[in-house]
């Protein structure tokens, strides 16, 4: 959905909004049932894409009035469910210990190795929280997960994940090179 060409992203806006991809998730952010459940708990899905994927900004038009398209940087102090297809911003929301979903309605695609990807060192379905594939479900765990607290079995993996959170990562890294 992307292409690289010498330093830069170039896109196919035609081929992106013709994309499964981009189906989906424009299905996602506009479905009535879940912007009435936006409004009852009082929150907004905010969107941001990927940083290459900039170009596609004003393809991305969210109708849905709880759903807005964020495309400045963002405090992830302020969010309390991280969605996500795959990402390393996943590992903050981990580190505070917060609802995450992955959303990945084109994962046949990923699979493929089609975007130079095809598994990842800690699996989708082994991950951090609910692996959904298709908008509608989506929609019905996102629900969910605004009525209910985490998962203890999403909780008990990320606490254990991190080895340290004590903010002494830098000395630990000092004190093993001064060892080699």
């Amino acid at each position: 959905l992307i292409n690289r060409q010498e330093d830069d992203w170039v896109c196919d806006e035609d081929r992106f909004v013709s994309s499964h991809f981009y189906k989906s998730v424009m299905s996602f952010i506009n479905d009535d049932r879940l912007d009435k459940a936006l409004e009852a708990h009082g929150y907004t899905l905010d969107i941001q894409l990927h940083p290459i994927f900039k170009g596609y900004n004003n393809t991305v038009r969210p109708k849905a009035r709880n759903v807005n398209l964020i495309t400045e940087d963002i405090e992830i102090t302020d969010y309390e469910i991280f969605i996500t297809d795959f990402s390393s911003f996943v590992f903050d929301f981990v580190y505070l210990n917060r609802k995450i979903m992955y959303f990945v309605p084109d994962y046949d695609c990923f699979r493929s190795g089609m975007n130079q990807y095809w598994r990842l060192d800690l699996p989708l379905e082994d991950g951090f929280g609910p692996f959904i594939q298709n908008e509608k479900d989506a929609v019905k765990q996102l629900i969910e997960m605004m009525d209910a607290p985490i998962s203890p079995r999403y909780l008990q993996q990320m606490q254990g994940f991190f080895m340290y959170k004590d903010n002494h990562q830098r000395e630990r890294i000092y004190e093993a090179l001064k060892e080699v």
